[in-house]
């Protein structure tokens, strides 16, 4: 996936954010694999990853989620549930986006990152074995101007 069509990334910003997300891959590779061995309770219909960006990046909390997009208990604790993110990651862009969203169009740039990451997830995903996986991973972002969720397994948009 190219995002130098759009405008937004020159083609040097994108190497970087490229190479920034390669050198993470491991460790995004480990997140993702942990979610394939976790109990989920029987109402789990989508897992939603769910993503806030920061000055060097992004934080993704992933969360099961049922058919109505509510939240899942991860666990219970006697007979208490136990709400949270099964998992968290913090991804760093290599870049520092308080200084590149203070230009013009910041929004653009950042809907260009936030969709080159969520091509990105969706690629780990699927070679660590996500395309088998029981339940739909859904993307999206906080206060995201795009309308939808990205669907990693597929690379589609849903909305």
């Amino acid at each position: 996936m190219s995002l130098l069509a759009v405008g937004f990334l020159s083609a040097n910003e994108h190497a970087a954010v490229c190479a920034a997300l390669a050198a993470q891959q491991d460790k995004v590779d480990a997140v993702l694999k942990r979610l394939f061995t976790h109990r989920y309770a029987v109402e789990t219909r989508v897992i939603l990853f769910h993503g806030k960006a920061h000055d060097f990046g992004c934080v993704v909390d992933v969360r099961p989620k049922d058919k109505h997009l509510g939240d899942v208990p991860l666990c219970f604790v006697g007979n208490r549930p136990v709400y949270g993110p099964l998992a968290s990651v913090n991804v760093d862009f290599g870049l520092n986006l308080a200084e590149k969203m203070g230009g013009g169009d910041g929004n653009g740039y950042m809907a260009a990152l936030l969709q080159l990451l969520a091509y990105w997830l969706g690629v780990r995903l699927r070679e660590v074995g996500g395309q088998s996986f029981t339940f739909p991973c859904l993307m999206t972002f906080h206060q995201s101007l795009e309308k939808g969720y990205y669907h990693l397994q597929t690379g589609n948009v849903i909305t």
